[in-house]
């Protein structure tokens, strides 16, 4: 399997959780980046830092890399040899995925260490232009 690049996101992140059926204001969707995942049970929402929802829970500040590139879903193992690399450094992630390719958020406090482990294992980091 060939490693995919790797963008470093040049944001903070806040993960939330809400109700199931509780309304997003705008300003979440108007955002450059915001991801939400659904269930019965819950209403994720991972949006800009700096956005003050009113949530139940909310975890910050969290720093994202973005894999490079367009992924097939045939493809196999991406995410999980990066999330091994960080689990082998002791860096915990939350990852996601958009129709193209993947996302992974790691607390900003980790994102120096998690860095160098995935150069350490061979992968390219590029910043975000």
């Amino acid at each position: 399997m060939m490693k995919p690049k790797i963008q470093i996101l040049n944001h903070d992140f806040s993960i939330h959780r809400l109700k199931p059926n509780d309304k997003l204001p705008n300003e979440v969707l108007d955002g450059n980046y915001t991801w939400i995942g659904k269930t019965k049970e819950e209403l994720s929402v991972v949006c800009d830092a700096g956005i003050n929802l009113q949530s139940q829970k909310c975890d910050s500040p969290w720093s994202a890399i973005k894999l490079m590139g367009t992924f097939d879903f045939s493809e196999i193992g991406i995410l999980s040899d990066i999330s091994n690399v960080l689990a082998m450094a002791g860096i915990s992630i939350f990852a996601f995925s958009t129709y193209d390719t993947d996302y992974i958020l790691i607390k900003k406090v980790n994102i120096d260490n998690a860095i160098l482990a995935l150069k350490a294992n061979g992968y390219i980091i590029e910043p975000e232009f």
